[in-house]
């Protein structure tokens, strides 16, 4: 598609990301010459008119959200019946990224969790159902802070022991419960989530193996804290959950201060 002409007001440059379902580029705003990132949902996918409809009604949800760390929604239309959004360019690689070409340390990793509970808590508030949060969605800028590009379709439903009816308590529990996965995501460089869904059943073994080789300087029983910690996100037992934001940012910073006591 680069050099393509988006409904005569934006000219595709170059591939920016993709995902499974949507098409990443870098394009020309042709009224004005800025360059911005335009998301379009893939052809096979735009198929779905329910998947569109879902497309649009999340894009309107998160244009709705005020803060920081979530990029401004430019324009929201359809291109030969493919849904599209247009933000602005940032200066960030995707944590998908950022994964996959470095170790990102324990104090960076915490801070990107930082940052994502706080735009989860900012959509909690303003009562968005599906907050859901892809990191190929999440730039992480030179500050090491991050800028959250859009929210996606549902992720993993909250895995738990009992049923769980949906309310607004689930719902902050499938935010933690994805906030586990993506430290651990950050600190092992892989997924815990298996490709056909659910956790592995040896995740806190893949992650202390982990752990051992891509940072070596934790010692054995601070590498305990952090598993211990993303236990209390990932446990099928919610009454050893986290039970709110709060509790799960106190949580995070006695881990990064107690690691920090010990010279990490």
């Amino acid at each position: 598609m680069i050099g393509e002409i988006i409904n005569d007001k934006y000219k595709i440059e170059s591939v920016f990301n993709e995902s499974h379902m949507y098409e990443l580029f870098t394009a020309i705003e042709i009224s004005t010459g800025s360059t911005v990132v335009l998301k379009l949902m893939k052809e096979e996918m735009a198929i779905n008119a329910e998947r569109v409809k879902n497309f649009s009604d999340e894009i309107k949800n998160f244009a709705g959200l005020s803060h920081p760390l979530i990029a401004e929604i430019l324009d929201l239309d359809m291109y030969e019946d493919r849904p599209y959004v247009v933000s602005p360019l940032i200066d960030g690689i995707s944590l998908k990224q950022v994964i996959s070409n470095e170790v990102l340390s324990l104090p960076d990793s915490v801070k990107v969790i930082q940052d994502m509970a706080a735009v989860l808590q900012c959509a909690a508030d303003k009562k968005i159902e599906n907050r859901n949060i892809n990191l190929s969605n999440v730039l992480r800028k030179k500050d090491g802070h991050i800028t959250v590009l859009s929210f996606t379709l549902p992720r993993l439903k909250l895995v738990s022991s009992v049923s769980v009816k949906r309310s607004e308590n689930s719902g902050v529990q499938s935010d933690l419960y994805f906030l586990g996965t993506a430290l651990f995501e950050l600190l092992a460089g892989e997924s815990p989530i298996r490709n056909r869904g659910g956790l592995y059943d040896l995740w806190a073994m893949k992650l202390q193996k982990a752990l051992r080789i891509r940072h070596p300087e934790l010692e054995p029983e601070q590498q305990d804290k952090i598993i211990d910690f993303i236990t209390k996100t990932l446990t099928r037992d919610m009454g050893n959950r986290f039970n709110s934001y709060e509790d799960f940012l106190k949580g995070l910073a006695d881990l990064a201060g107690t690691l920090r006591s010990a010279n990490i």
